[in-house]
């Protein structure tokens, strides 16, 4: 009598929480924050194709631990500098233009250019989640839907983007 009462509830668990456990083995490993969740909701509403959202995931993955830790990066290139330096209108907003921010570290001078949004907006994901995928579109085009171009191209140029593109890349089967 144990065994058969035994066998049933072990076909009641796996009747009712079959499902659930499948769903968690198969999301096993795989990333899931706010900002994932946001990026995900964007692309769909953008029409994005699957492949594009999978890499601006990626992309904040690589970037900011997938939106957990969006600090400001001051970055060193002398082209930043000058362009930072020519439309700042004081030292501190120079400094401020000189960094990439947010969860895909967007940068603050081509930013600045491009949409007129100031650096400190970007670390609301809602700012610079859609300014990421205008720009990952843009790339992505270019690239004839390589992912490896995108992030290649996403962070410079020479060893450090195939560097970035290749750690990047290995994002794609965790979000």
């Amino acid at each position: 009598m144990k065994r058969i009462a035994f066998v049933f509830a072990l076909m009641v668990l796996l009747v009712v929480g079959g499902s659930e456990l499948a769903d968690a083995t198969r999301d096993r490993g795989r990333e899931e924050t706010p900002t994932l969740r946001l990026i995900e909701k964007i692309g769909r509403e953008r029409g994005a194709p699957r492949k594009l959202i999978t890499a601006v995931k990626s992309i904040a993955c690589k970037e900011s631990s997938c939106g957990r830790n969006p600090v400001a990066t001051r970055e060193k290139s002398r082209v930043w500098a000058r362009l930072a330096k020519k439309i700042a209108k004081n030292k501190h907003e120079e400094e401020a233009l000189r960094h990439s921010y947010g969860a895909t570290q967007l940068s603050g001078v081509y930013t600045k250019l491009e949409y007129g949004i100031d650096p400190a907006e970007l670390f609301d994901d809602e700012v610079n989640i859609p300014i990421a995928f205008d720009k990952a579109e843009r790339l992505f085009r270019k690239c004839h839907g390589s992912e490896y171009c995108l992030f290649a191209r996403w962070n410079g140029t020479g060893k450090a983007a195939r560097d970035y593109a290749t750690a990047a890349m290995k994002w794609r089967e965790r979000v």
